[in-house]
């Protein structure tokens, strides 16, 4: 297969058709690209049809990934909440993880939750630099935890924007205290980006429980504990 490959400061621009044989084989069409040494942004826009009967999910892959399922690699998921992303050392779209840009083959994954009878076409845009950026420095979790038995109010199932919520990672920690709860699990769809603000702000007051709500096309399942 012939690997696209980015250049620096320049757009590359990639066409595909997807069509039901597509979904019929796998829930996911990849697109891979070939990113170059030295770079510290990756940014990303896709557009189609959108409708009623055309609904397509993003995520993406570095070049660590392996062969699917994979351990390695992933770089975040947006669902079908977004038509755009970027990745830098240092930032992030929320739903995507920043951190080093290794060179290689990555892979974007476009989730095929509903293609017409008559297929769609995809428009893709790539763009990458190499400008100077720090890289983040990831907070380190604080250990709060509560020993005395009672009971204790809480919610296990919400969202912020790192998924496909409006709301910010702090809004909905103020909206938790303001409604007296004691726990909170976030259960972004198909990330734990969000985890980076939570796990440093748990108190003794509102403790945050790590977590993700696994979402495919087949149905969905909150699991707890996962923060990374």
């Amino acid at each position: 297969m012939n690997v696209p490959e980015l250049s620096e400061n320049q757009v590359l621009n990639i066409t595909r058709k997807i069509t039901l044989a597509d979904k019929q084989a796998s829930s996911y069409f990849e697109v891979p690209f070939q990113m170059p040494i030295g770079m510290t942004r990756l940014d990303v826009n896709f557009s189609y049809p959108k409708s009623d009967t055309c609904v397509l999910d993003l995520g993406v892959l570095d070049s660590t990934a392996t062969a699917y399922p994979t351990r390695n690699g992933f770089r975040g998921w947006s669902g079908g909440a977004r038509s755009s992303f970027f990745l830098s050392t240092k930032d992030a779209t929320p739903g995507y993880y920043s951190g080093l840009l290794p060179e290689g083959v990555w892979t974007l994954l476009l989730g095929l939750y509903k293609v017409p009878p008559e297929g769609v076409e995809v428009e893709l845009s790539f763009s990458t630099d190499a400008s100077p950026r720090e890289t983040v420095v990831e907070a380190t979790d604080v250990p709060v935890r509560r020993d005395q038995a009672g009971w204790f109010r809480g919610d296990l199932h919400c969202h912020t924007h790192h998924s496909d919520a409006k709301g910010a990672p702090e809004t909905l920690a103020k909206n938790a205290r303001r409604n007296g709860l004691d726990f909170l699990a976030v259960t972004d769809h198909n990330t734990t980006s969000q985890w980076k603000y939570f796990g440093p702000s748990s108190t003794p007051d509102l403790i945050f429980v790590p977590g993700m709500e696994i979402t495919t096309a087949r149905g969905h399942a909150n699991i707890f504990g996962l923060s990374e």
